[in-house]
């Protein structure tokens, strides 16, 4: 007793109980790994991957009700999420891991690091699963490959003719796993239930090769009495493919070799044995993906185009086609679902990302349709929008004529023959800057019924651009690059210069509620330049940065920003918009609409087969539909029920598209 409690020898109970204990002298803390727990949902690992996965680069490992997989398309980073798609969590950033293996408290994988002399280099990384505590092991070795299983660590030395060594999990006591000869030159192994399985590197001169068992003290050695590529071990049976067999079906074994069985007749290519299912590539039908029970029956085709499995985990599986788009199958089905959906779905709680409807009743355009130069917006039953006429000399302005007409598309007139852009509705007014040769473009409004156009301001200093309507404001870009953001009342009266600096040059801005958020040149380094995020009050008080990587566009919804590069439509992060919660977004964002996220993409295999696309998708990641595709897309503005698109064939022939929400009803309404 102590202080009135009872002291118990903590490593004496916990090791009794089946667990691991380690001592952090930084943290002073203890850690305790147990190998497993009684409830299933949160049990521990003691392999750290499956075969399967291993042999894939071991991108995808699950323990418990959580997933970690390393992001190879964005970030090159390590996360983690739960099964049920929430608490997405980022451990790593940019070091390209692989091989991940989870046993208890620690994630083990490969990864690149810069050691003390600044030199790149491959190593084995270790870090606690909250992220924490990550250590480099055996960073003195060429390490080819490893797997974890319990305690121990096994891999293949590429110093020492790419034989297996094991250590212990914190990297000490490293040794050759057996000093038999048929311990070197290994193509692939895998640890199982305390037998390391191997082969060596195959060759028809029949020097190096076989495949063998042993157990992980090195004893209990067996050489099968043939080689074959083997990729799993899963109730003690192996699953292998054979060479001799020129059809390279797929078959299982005892563990013992006392028995061969065939599995799958057809010829394979790649295959992933599950809990309860074998998926594979059917090399007879172009890869086609395919589904089979671990008995042989239940066969079932899942996607006919080219495929290549990645991973699994539980019963499901990770796969790409032939244009290296990312699906996952649920198990025992044939539904599959676009890995960056997944991600869309997964992603949602933690990002905000939910079925959004906008408030206009304040606005005269909506935040989407704002980010650019609106060509289209809607007031009571009437749609407004702006057919852009074609000359050079206004290319990317979308300036055209302004119609109305209802909302199914009857009774079309012509309101405004000006050439209009960055058209607002408000009651009754329609406000747009109008385009003139030669000059500055300033900001005009006329009635809905075409009536009472006046300009608002004749003496200004430069292009009058990205107009937003917003309660009793006009908010808009003056001077040469939109060198300043300007404020208004709906009347033209009480003009306010809301960023002064000479030097800050606006690229694009949004207002939404109480907020302006906006993109701005910064000086870098070597007198470079780099646009950064921005937000400020409407009153122009409380600047700040948002985010220090550099962004050229945004697009606001709810308590979330959509960063991006390049072209107006691309984006590549999201950050909440105090600055935090910042995570990679995986779909270039247009617009969303209550549970529909509408997003750009392209389609590239030539110059010539180049097309741009618009898709949408429900925000669980179901219901990808293709909405609307061409040459090139210019600006993408929604009104109502309707979509209203310019876009174009070649550089100079802008044409205006209606186009329904599901992507049907497509109507051409100029022929420039």
């Amino acid at each position: 007793m102590m202080n009135g409690h009872a002291m118990i020898p903590l490593r004496f109970f916990a090791e009794s109980l089946g667990g691991q204990v380690e001592w952090n002298n930084e943290s002073s803390t203890v850690m305790i790994t147990c190998k497993f727990a009684t409830n299933p949902k949160y049990e521990m690992n003691y392999r750290g991957n499956s075969g399967g996965n291993v042999f894939r680069r071991g991108v995808i490992a699950e323990q418990g009700d959580w997933i970690y997989f390393s992001d190879d398309n964005d970030t090159y980073g390590l996360y983690k999420i739960k099964k049920d798609g929430t608490s997405l969590t980022a451990l790593s950033k940019e070091d390209y891991p692989s091989s991940i293996n989870v046993v208890g408290n620690w994630i083990y994988y490969a990864c690149s690091y810069t050691d003390s002399e600044g030199n790149y280099r491959w190593g084995i990384a270790k870090m606690c699963v909250d992220g924490t505590k990550k250590q480099i092991l055996l960073s003195n070795i060429n390490v080819l490959g490893f797997r974890i299983e319990g305690d121990y660590l096994y891999l293949i030395n590429g110093d020492d003719n790419e034989s297996i060594y094991v250590a212990k999990t914190d990297g000490t006591g490293l040794k050759k796993l057996t000093s038999h000869p048929s311990n070197r030159y290994i193509n692939y192994f895998l640890v199982s239930d305390g037998y390391v399985y191997y082969n060596n590197i195959y060759n028809y001169s029949g020097e190096y090769y076989g495949f063998y068992r042993v157990k992980n003290d090195g004893t209990d050695f067996k050489a099968y009495g043939t080689y074959c590529f083997f990729t799993e071990v899963k109730d003690d049976y192996i699953y292998c493919q054979f060479p001799y067999d020129p059809d390279f079906k797929l078959y299982k074994m005892n563990v013992d070799g006392s028995e061969t069985k065939l599995v799958i007749d057809d010829i394979l290519d790649g295959y992933i044995v599950t809990d309860n299912y074998i998926y594979y590539e059917n090399y007879n039908e172009n890869y086609a993906l395919y589904r089979i029970n671990k008995d042989g029956s239940g066969k079932t085709l899942i996607d006919n185009s080219h495929c290549t499995i990645v991973g699994s985990f539980g019963d499901w599986v990770v796969y790409h086609n032939e244009k290296l788009v990312r699906y996952l199958v649920k198990p025992g089905s044939t539904e599959k679902i676009e890995m960056k959906f997944i991600n869309l779905a997964l992603y949602a709680d933690k990002y905000g990302i939910k079925p959004y409807v906008e408030d206009l009743s304040k606005r005269g355009n909506s935040v989407a349709n704002n980010r650019g130069r609106a060509i289209a917006a809607k007031e009571g039953e009437w749609i407004y929008y702006i057919k852009p006429v074609n000359p050079n000399s206004i290319q990317y302005s979308y300036a055209g004529k302004i119609y109305k007409a209802k909302e199914d598309g009857t009774g079309e007139t012509l309101v405004c023959s000006d050439l209009a852009s960055n058209i607002n509705v408000k009651d009754g007014w329609i406000y747009y800057t109008k385009y003139i040769f030669g000059q500055h473009d300033p900001i005009y409004k006329i009635r809905t019924d075409g009536t009472g156009k006046t300009q608002l301001k004749t003496d200004i200093k430069g292009n009058q651009d990205y107009l937003q309507i917003v309660g009793d404001w006009i908010y808009y870009k003056e001077g040469y690059m939109g060198r300043d953001i300007m404020r208004m009342k709906l009347d033209g009266s009480n003009r306010q210069s809301l960023v002064t600096n000479i030097d800050d040059l606006v690229q694009d801005f949004l207002v939404v509620g109480d907020w302006i958020y906006y993109s701005k040149t910064d000086p870098v380094k070597d007198n470079y330049y780099s646009i950064f995020p921005y937000k400020m009050k409407t009153d122009g008080s409380m600047k700040s940065r948002i985010d220090d990587e550099p962004s050229a566009g945004m697009i606001v919804f709810g308590d979330y920003i959509y960063l991006g590069f390049g072209r107006m439509y691309e984006s590549d992060r999201t950050v909440k918009i105090d600055g935090t919660e910042k995570a990679v977004s995986t779909l270039n964002v247009v617009n969303m609409d209550e549970e529909w996220i509408y997003y750009w993409d392209y389609e590239y295999y030539s110059h010539e087969d180049y097309k741009e696309k618009l898709y949408r998708v429900r925000m669980d990641g179901t219901g990808n539909t293709l909405v609307f595709e061409s040459r090139y897309i210019r600006q993408v503005n929604f009104a109502g029920d309707w979509i209203f698109i310019v876009a174009n064939t070649n550089e100079y022939d802008d044409n205006l598209y209606r186009v329904k929400k599901d992507g049907t009803a497509v109507m051409k309404l100029t022929n420039n």
